[in-house]
Parts: C-alpha cells; sequence; structure tokens
C-alpha cells in the first residue's frame, strides 16, 4: 500500500514538473478582434442599402459581410439566367472587390487568387458544364484562397461573392492589414 502512495504520488509531482506554459510571455499575443460600436454597424448597414448588395448581405457584430441566401428578399429580382463564361465570373470577382473594397479591408487584388467556382449548390463551374452543357445557372459563389501573412494561412479569410442572375449580390469576408503572429 505504501508503494502504491508513493507511486502515485511520484508521478503526480512528475506530471505537474513536466508542465510547461504553452503561452509566450508577451502582451501582444493573442490577436482580438473585437465587436464593432453600435454606431459603426449602423453606418455600415446605412452603406451597405445604398449597393446592390443589401438583399442577399448580412452584417455580423464585427463587422463582417455574410452571404445570406435565406432572407426572404434574396433572390427576388426580374432578371433572366444568364450564361457566364470562367473568365466573365473571374472578371466580376476581382471588379467587385476593388468596388467593395472598403467592405472587405482590401487595398487590392494583387495577392488574391481564386479557389473556386461553383453552383448555389457545391457544383464545380466545370463539373457543371460538363454535365449540363446548355444550362445557364442562377447563381454562382465565387471563392478566394486564403489570405497568407508571414507564410501563414489566416483561417476564416477567403472573400466570396454571389453572381445572381445579371450581376454581383452578395459579397462575403475580410482581410487584416494588420494580425500579430508571435515567434
Amino acid at each position: 500500500m505504501r508503494l502504491f502512495l508513493f507511486i502515485t504520488i511520484l508521478l503526480a509531482l512528475t506530471a505537474f514538473g513536466a508542465c510547461t506554459k504553452d503561452e509566450p510571455d508577451d502582451p501582444n499575443y493573442p490577436t482580438v478582434i473585437n465587436t464593432i460600436s453600435t454606431k459603426s454597424l449602423d453606418q455600415t448597414l446605412s452603406n451597405l442599402s445604398e449597393t446592390p448588395l443589401y438583399q442577399c448581405t448580412s452584417v455580423d457584430n464585427f463587422g463582417y459581410f455574410h452571404i445570406t441566401l435565406d432572407n426572404t428578399e434574396c433572390g427576388d429580382f426580374d432578371s433572366i439566367y444568364v450564361f457566364y463564361s470562367r473568365e466573365d465570373l473571374v472578371t466580376m470577382f476581382y471588379e467587385s472587390i476593388l468596388t467593395y473594397r472598403n467592405f472587405l479591408n482590401v487595398s487590392d487584388t494583387s495577392g488574391i487568387k481564386i479557389a473556386s467556382i461553383k453552383t448555389l449548390s457545391n457544383v464545380d463551374y466545370d463539373k457543371f458544364y460538363k454535365t449540363y452543357p446548355d444550362s445557364a445557372q442562377q447563381g454562382w459563389i465565387v471563392t478566394s484562397d486564403l489570405q497568407t501573412l508571414n507564410n501563414y494561412k489566416i483561417p476564416g479569410t477567403e472573400i466570396k461573392i454571389l453572381v445572381s442572375f445579371d450581376q454581383v449580390r452578395s459579397i462575403e469576408g475580410k482581410r487584416y492589414s494588420e494580425l500579430y503572429i508571435p515567434q
């Protein structure tokens, strides 16, 4: 019994002694992203309402834009289905990033590459037209790659646009001009 108690205490002390502090002694770690003020959120929503994006885009408390297809007004457009080539969608993607750069916190498109072009039902562009070569799709979601800072991919930094019927109807995402990455 004493041997068992001795071994248990020895293991407990070894376990406590082996623990090291995982967080660096750095006052800037971790980067904290705070919610925006009510006044800033109201101004953002007001600015959004002056664009064609307002019906299919929502804004969260951090000021991030999201594609919102379940809004009852999203999709109530007097438009026809349009056939878009891959080049058309790529051009619209980069133009919309520049048009809405203030919403996305983007100054230029130099580091942004397209990762995918898919239908609203998540079918890849090439697969859709291989399966339905004579069809036009109601909507396309064009998604960028992740933002890279100091060779680190930053989760949640994809930029997405929704092209529905005849124009860009929504945007999603945000890029950061500054994030702290500890040593």
